[in-house]
């Protein structure tokens, strides 16, 4: 996810240039708002707890010298994580967690003709459950991708725009 990026960004500045904090964000490697080159990758463990520890145990909390990843804060923990994060309160790891006043969603979209067709797919309960799944395989079919699109259904494939594949 980039988003998680852009508030640990956001966190950057706020910490840098009002709290005269110096800040790195690690994923991959070291990376910062402030490269020119925007140098980040996405981590490769999604909750790093050891970072963490690694941040608690180290000389003054100092990450300056630590061997592989270290951090100090980790600003989006999603609740399938709450039993993690329960043990890492009881152990002393982390703080009681909080809300930083965010909220996340998933959200369902579909083309309008085919929410004034069936109205039940506008929600979720018109999705889950057995009695839904012959409807759903009906109505959706296996998805195309634009390449099947343009072989298989396009007369010129899309060589020129259809009501479909429309390219500005």
């Amino acid at each position: 996810w980039q988003e998680p990026t852009f508030f640990a960004w956001v966190l950057q500045i706020m910490l840098s240039e009002m709290g005269n904090v110096p800040v790195t964000i690690e994923t991959n490697d070291k990376a910062s708002f402030y490269d020119p080159v925007m140098n980040w990758d996405y981590a490769k463990k999604s909750y790093d707890y050891d970072a963490l520890r690694a941040a608690n145990e180290a000389p003054q909390n100092n990450c300056d010298g630590v061997e592989g990843p270290c951090a100090h804060v980790m600003s989006e923990i999603w609740p399938g994580q709450r039993q993690v994060w329960k043990d890492a309160e009881q152990e002393g790891l982390i703080e009681p967690v909080g809300n930083n006043g965010r909220t996340a969603s998933y959200y369902w979209y579909i083309p309008k003709f085919v929410a004034q067709e069936d109205p039940s797919l506008t929600v979720s309960y018109g999705l889950g459950g057995e009695q839904n799944r012959r409807k759903l395989a009906q109505r959706f079919k296996r998805p195309f991708s634009w390449e099947q699109y343009c072989q298989q259904i396009s007369s010129d494939q899309c060589q020129t725009p259809d009501e479909t594949a429309l390219r500005p």
